[in-house]
């Protein structure tokens, strides 16, 4: 009975000193990269970080389904409208996890600045980041992202 009790006190013991452990200390968040998150873009619309092009997309089928193949119906535009000459890269990261999918995008334009983007899937659940590069003749390659929530 006192090697329960005294088992009890050290498992008491060592939750109430982690609980109340208040250092500075790295700690691996298995379910989500907080920083990405804060500064994510949870919508279907982003600007280039050089502000050249803008791009919407839509997931098909939508919402993406855990382990599935989906699609991405992707429009460029830019402030003389829809990208006709843009190429378009694109793909997919879970940033908690530093790993990409397991499948490989593959961009097709369909003219005027529309492009659908097969291939996808995320086969895990939690924040995956979609990534896109833009470029055009005469033009640096200019990235833009977009951030998702695997898969309610």
């Amino acid at each position: 009975m006192n090697k329960l009790f005294a088992l009890f006190l050290l498992v008491l013991g060592c939750s109430e000193k982690e609980s109340s452990d208040t250092g500075d200390h790295h700690h691996h968040h298995h379910g989500g990269d907080d920083t990405a998150i804060e500064d994510g873009n949870f919508t279907t619309e982003a600007t280039t970080e050089g502000s050249t092009w803008t791009l919407q997309y839509a997931s098909d089928p939508d919402p993406i389904v855990l382990s599935e193949n989906f699609a991405l119906n992707l429009n460029v535009s830019n402030a003389e409208g829809p990208a006709s000459d843009a190429a378009l890269t694109f793909d997919a990261t879970m940033p908690a996890h530093e790993h990409g999918m397991n499948t490989e995008a593959s961009v097709t334009s369909n003219g005027n600045g529309s492009f659908t983007v097969t291939g996808m899937q995320f086969h895990m659940t939690g924040h995956w980041r979609l990534h896109a590069n833009v470029s055009s003749d005469g033009q640096a390659e200019e990235y833009a992202w977009f951030d998702v929530i695997c898969c309610d």
